[in-house]
């Protein structure tokens, strides 16, 4: 996982990953994007998604701003 994003990912993150699987609790949906490789690839993709929309320089949002997410 780390390797395909190009960065090391926080320990306590990790170990968090660990000891709590993905799935739902009190009806809030929790993907562990290491239980599998189903699960990293719908975790990759949902991040790629949200990147794409926090690039979008024509969003108002980014109007007042000194900085442009990478």
């Amino acid at each position: 996982m780390e390797q395909d994003l190009g960065i090391a990912l926080p320990l306590d993150y990790k170990e968090l990953l660990t000891r709590f699987p993905g799935g739902v609790f009190r009806r809030i949906e929790i993907d562990s994007p290491v239980a599998n490789e189903k699960a990293w690839t719908k975790y990759k993709r949902a991040l790629d998604e949200l990147l794409e929309i926090l690039g979008d320089e024509d969003l108002e949002y980014l109007d007042k701003v000194d900085y442009t997410p990478c």
